[in-house]
């Protein structure tokens, strides 16, 4: 899940705060949940701050590296073993994790096939 900086979906918007699990059936086996500090390369509202609960202070206080955090979820993204499963995972967070590795200048390996959106489940058994 991530949490971003406005809901542009092409530029100067990646996450300010991602999270995942990685869970096998029932069970959770790793929790993360980071707060990015981009050390004000990128703008927010008042407005997004106050209805995201972003907070300039709590990022400069206990915000990682974002280079440092992609570096754990990488593999993750790239592991062909995990499904990615996630609501409205296709027309969001994909879009913002793509331009978390463009501004780190990394390159990924992403299966689609991999990828499982609740949001387009629930819609597709809605109609």
């Amino acid at each position: 899940d991530a949490e971003t900086f406005s809901l542009n979906l092409v530029t100067d918007n990646p996450p300010w705060q991602f999270s995942w699990l990685l869970v096998n059936k029932d069970k959770i086996l790793e929790e993360n949940d980071y707060f990015l500090n981009w050390k004000g390369r990128f703008f927010m509202s008042k407005d997004a701050a106050r209805i995201t609960g972003y907070s300039e202070d709590k990022i400069n206080q206990v915000g990682c590296d974002p280079e440092e955090v992609w570096n754990k979820f990488a593999p993750v993204l790239e592991n062909d073993d995990i499904i990615l499963t996630g609501h409205n995972i296709l027309n969001f967070d994909f879009y913002i994790i793509d331009q978390w590795a463009r501004y780190l200048g990394k390159k990924y390996k992403f299966n689609i096939r991999r990828a499982l959106d609740t949001n387009c489940l629930a819609k597709m058994m809605k109609l």
